[in-house]
């Protein structure tokens, strides 16, 4: 190890890699960490299972599933880990004058928090508003199963182009909404053209099975008048309509997120910025509806559905 450092020291634009010896010596040492663990849980299920490798030689692999239980992990416990790390980098915590966690219970919550216990009441606790906007954001996609379902087609699109370089769909996220605002706007923007695509794509007899049937899946999904015509309007809307309305929704919501992410944001600011979100979206609700269904209507015209 102490040659390995002092190699990477004189050459630091070379490159080095771990000997056998040294890689040995850190699996070794994740081993009995994991060893000690399960030993400490008592017990243990195992699973064993077997597959041959590219030289047709069968390799065995040893799986053990346990439960890892950390008895520290609440108000009491959090409050020991930040002083000692604190301590450790020798720093006072009474210096300290502000304080910010993430939004679980046990860290920021007004009864059982963190902060409630902390020792020094001038490091005022400041609320990380462009997590909560998140977290927000990401409990409102999840209460209704169809919500759940338009994110769901979201991410088997970009998934099913993930090979493709360059990516032209995003990739969604469950709590990084500008990631989310990316995915949904490419998607309405291209719209039609996606359509047609995963048509050429299911239909395309070049294509393997199993991309074409993925295309067939991914195109149900994103248009159900093709294959269900008596149900049109719920199965049609219930994605095209959504499109539109929360590439709006999330356009509003990014825009609010990156001033929140601004070095010169300051706290008035921010809450002036999400009072303004809150009542632009609550005014604006019934409008963006009412424009999401004209959209939908007018994309049915322009791909010839009406016709």
């Amino acid at each position: 190890m102490a040659r390995h450092l002092g190699n990477v020291r004189e050459n630091p634009g070379s490159v080095s890699y771990l000997s056998h010896e040294i890689r040995s010596l850190l699996a070794d040492a994740v081993r009995d960490k994991i060893i000690n663990e399960i030993k400490e849980a008592k017990y243990f299920d195992i699973l064993f299972d077997s597959t041959p490798d590219i030289s047709h030689t069968e390799q065995l692999a040893k799986v053990i599933r346990y439960v890892h239980f950390d008895y520290k992990i609440n108000a009491a416990g959090y409050e020991e880990i930040i002083i000692q790390s604190l301590e450790e980098d020798d720093l006072n915590f009474l210096d300290c004058r502000a304080q910010m966690y993430d939004n679980a219970a046990v860290m920021s919550d007004s009864i059982i928090g963190y902060k409630q216990r902390e020792k020094n009441p001038k490091a005022v606790f400041t609320n990380r508003d462009n997590l909560s906007l998140n977290l927000a954001g990401a409990h409102a996609a999840s209460v209704d199963p169809a919500l759940v379902t338009f994110f769901g087609t979201i991410q088997e699109v970009y998934i099913f182009f993930q090979h493709l370089q360059p990516l032209t769909v995003k990739k969604e996220s469950d709590t990084r909404w500008s990631a989310i605002e990316a995915a949904v706007r490419v998607i309405a923007n291209s719209y039609d053209e996606l359509i047609k695509l995963f048509q050429y794509l299911n239909e395309d007899e070049i294509e393997s099975a199993d991309t074409r049937e993925k295309a067939g899946n991914i195109l149900k999904s994103l248009f159900f008048f093709f294959f269900f015509f008596f149900f049109f309007f719920f199965f049609f809307f219930d994605f095209v309509c959504f499109i539109n309305f929360w590439s709006e929704i999330l356009h509003k919501i990014n825009i609010v997120q990156k001033c929140l992410q601004s070095p010169n944001m300051n706290l008035r600011e921010a809450a002036a910025d999400l009072d303004a979100l809150e009542q632009d979206l609550a005014n604006g609700r019934d409008n963006i509806c009412a424009v999401s269904v004209q959209k939908g209507l007018r994309l049915a015209e322009k791909l010839g559905y009406f016709q």
